[in-house]
């Protein structure tokens, strides 16, 4: 831009408007510049921000994920600690129960007190063992001892504690069962820790994925901020070389003008002497079409003559071909005379020779002249009906002749077959 406004001070006060047209025109291509590079910067920000948006969406299922896990969690810790009461529950139970089965076997059997006192592990086996023994032998200890007060209440403990083993089965079951769902939730923790560790990792490596690409777009902004100010300095650079080539054009211009003016004037001198020829040659065309008027009327009237000729030429043919058919017997009669005469083959020969060749010539003469009614239909008015009138004249000799030597030629057989009839009378 310094370059530009440096430009524009040096000149004439005379032209001051002219400059600040230019002016105008470098505006309008720059904002036009940066009309163009603003696309490819808005192209870059809406791709940045569909990156954001996908991966701020990519993080926005993640903490949905994130959060169901979590409420799993809770929910498998609060089932675990109910799990865990219910085992207090089941081994304090269990514990009473196995107190009162002692108790009992304490009173009933005083000798396995120092065995039980030793192995207070085994007494589910004893009890399991020795229950039946005891409910044997119930009748035979009331018998034995005298105080029936202790011995029912004795009964009272034992009927209470019958159901207590039943119990302390279904307990021993339920344990079983709560021990496997235990291990079955420890192993879906230990699957949803594995699971939250790789997608800690995925989001770790999305996240760096992010931080990759908006280094890559500030360092492409920042390339497309040096490109464009390399390109504007060019711009700028052309505009000023493309006022200098207006300027020229604008002296070329006027050259033309000039020219053209030149140029105009004697274009108009040649097209009023091109009229003035052509004026005349349009006359001499008048005059020649006014005459070959007069000869297409000419030959219009020969043309009128030569088929009224032809009219006339019409009979003779027809009388030629009425002769045909004399010659054809005359021939019959010679052929006939031949086997008769076999001394006179030869002459015979010669006349049919004759007889064959004269009406060949008859038969071309009458295609001739039906060709020349051919052409003379499809002729034309041109000036060959000259060169007709001379063929039609040979013609009319051709037949004239072919006429005389037809009756020459008749006259001629008829005496030669006459004197050898005579000669064959003779012999």
């Amino acid at each position: 831009m310094s370059e530009v406004k440096s430009r524009k001070k040096p000149g004439p006060k005379g032209t001051a408007g002219e400059p600040e047209k230019r002016s105008d025109g470098r505006k309008n291509p720059e904002a036009r510049g940066g009309a163009g590079w603003a696309d490819p910067r808005t192209g870059l920000s809406l791709l940045s921000l569909a990156t954001c948006l996908g991966l701020a969406w990519l993080v926005f299922q993640q903490s949905e994920k994130f959060s169901k896990l979590e409420t799993q969690y809770q929910l498998l810790q609060i089932e675990s600690k109910e799990f865990q009461g219910l085992q207090t529950t089941i081994s304090l139970i269990s514990n009473k129960a196995l107190g009162e089965v002692a108790s009992l076997m304490r009173l009933q059997f005083p000798k396995s007190q120092i065995a039980m006192n030793r192995t207070p592990m085994l007494l589910p086996i004893v009890m399991k063992k020795e229950t039946p023994v005891y409910f044997k032998n119930v009748n035979i200890i009331s018998f034995n001892y005298a105080r029936m007060k202790k011995l029912e209440s004795t009964e009272s403990i034992l009927q209470e504690a019958a159901p207590s083993m039943a119990l302390m089965t279904q307990f021993e079951q339920e344990v079983s069962g709560l021990q496997r769902s235990i291990h079955d939730i420890e192993d879906s923790e230990e699957m949803l820790t594995q699971k939250m560790q790789s997608l800690n990792e995925k989001f770790q490596t999305i996240t760096d994925f992010w931080e990759r690409t908006l280094a890559e777009m500030s360092n492409n902004t920042a390339t497309f901020k040096s490109e464009a100010k390399h390109i504007h300095s060019q711009v700028t650079m052309k505009i000023n070389s493309a006022e200098q080539e207006m300027k020229l054009l604008t002296e070329r211009l006027k050259d033309l003008e000039d020219s053209t003016l030149r140029n105009i004037r004697t274009v108009n001198r040649q097209e009023e002497e091109d009229l003035l020829r052509v004026e005349a040659q349009l006359s001499s065309d008048t005059k020649a079409v006014e005459k070959l008027e007069e000869e297409q009327h000419s030959l219009l009237a020969r043309d009128e003559e030569l088929t009224s000729k032809l009219a006339n030429y019409e009979p003779k043919v027809e009388e030629c071909k009425a002769h045909l058919p004399a010659i054809e017997n005359a021939i019959h009669s010679v052929l006939r005379v031949s086997q008769d005469l076999m001394g006179t083959e030869k002459k015979m020969e010669d006349l049919t020779v004759q007889m064959f060749n004269m009406e060949d010539d008859m038969l071309r003469a009458v295609s001739e002249i039906m060709e020349m009614q051919k052409t003379l239909e499809g002729i034309q008015y041109d000036n060959s009906l000259l060169k007709m009138q001379n063929e039609l004249l040979v013609l009319k000799g051709k037949v004239h002749d072919f006429i005389a030597y037809s009756s020459s030629g008749e006259k001629g057989t008829l005496g030669k077959y006459n004197l050898e009839n005579k000669g064959a009378d003779d012999y």
